[in-house]
């Protein structure tokens, strides 16, 4: 797609129909956007097509209040984590959403390697 100014993009967009299907397969690359979670529902009914329908469902949440070592990283300075407050954890996650995700999605691959393909014999799966 040439670098195109926001005229060129509408004009283009009423003279050519298939140009708004370029603009979504590129958008399909932008995480959290519309047609990259349609791309993404796609591949799970893809995979409901071909395995089966799942047969094991569960919803995690992130338990920040129970997670000191999630502080541990947090904390400047390697204050002490039981000390602080809920808002002072609070902001500490809202200041470090890197270091907070990619916690919580440690832990997230940690238990379906630990305990959902051991233990439930889990060999596929699909999260959000």
């Amino acid at each position: 797609m040439a670098p195109l100014n926001v005229e060129e993009i509408r004009q283009r967009m009423e003279t050519d129909p298939g140009f708004l299907q370029q603009v979504m397969v590129y958008a399909a690359k932008t995480r959290s956007s519309a047609p990259y979670w349609k791309m993404l529902g796609g591949e799970l009914l893809d995979m409901v097509n071909q395995i089966g329908c799942p047969t094991f469902f569960f919803t995690l949440s992130f338990a920040d209040h129970h997670w000191p070592d999630l502080y541990r990283l947090l904390v400047p300075n390697g204050g002490d984590p039981g000390a602080l407050t809920e808002e002072e954890r609070y902001k500490l996650m809202i200041q470090n959403p890197h270091i907070t995700t990619y916690f919580f999605e440690k832990r997230v691959r940690n238990y379906i390697r630990t305990v959902l393909t051991p233990i439930f014999g889990v060999v596929d799966f699909w999260y959000r």
